[in-house]
């Protein structure tokens, strides 16, 4: 577990690239089967990006955990709730896998937000 909070920041970088390939490649491949427009896709990717670069360069630079993990925590649960307002928007489109889809992920992003906060309590 030592290891994965010394990289907590590269874990969460990580998640967002999933998050980047997720809207821009698997997504519109499974567009019939999902149901979101594919100008939607790219809406989705623009935050993930974001969240990405910080992390990675928070990993990168070896940035202590306190206070840095924070703005990835909000970022994180601030996406979550993005896709909550986002995707009722284009309900009429989405099919039961692309709700399953999204949900996934929100459970997925909430599960990386629990183990960050498991990690920033027992920073120094």
């Amino acid at each position: 577990m030592h290891i994965l909070r010394r990289h907590v920041f590269l874990v969460d970088a990580l998640g967002a690239a999933a998050s980047v390939v997720s809207p821009l490649l698997v997504v519109p491949a499974l567009e019939p089967w999902l149901g979101l427009p594919l100008s939607v896709t790219w809406v989705l990717a623009l935050p993930a990006v974001v969240l990405g670069v910080y992390s990675f360069t928070s990993w990168w630079r070896r940035a202590p955990v306190r206070p840095w993990l924070v703005p990835v925590m909000l970022g994180n649960l601030a996406f979550c709730g993005f896709l909550g307002v986002f995707l009722p928007r284009h309900a009429e489109r989405l099919t039961t896998l692309g709700w399953g889809w999204f949900a996934g992920e929100v459970v997925i992003i909430l599960m990386v937000v629990g183990f960050e906060a498991w990690v920033f309590r027992r920073a120094d």
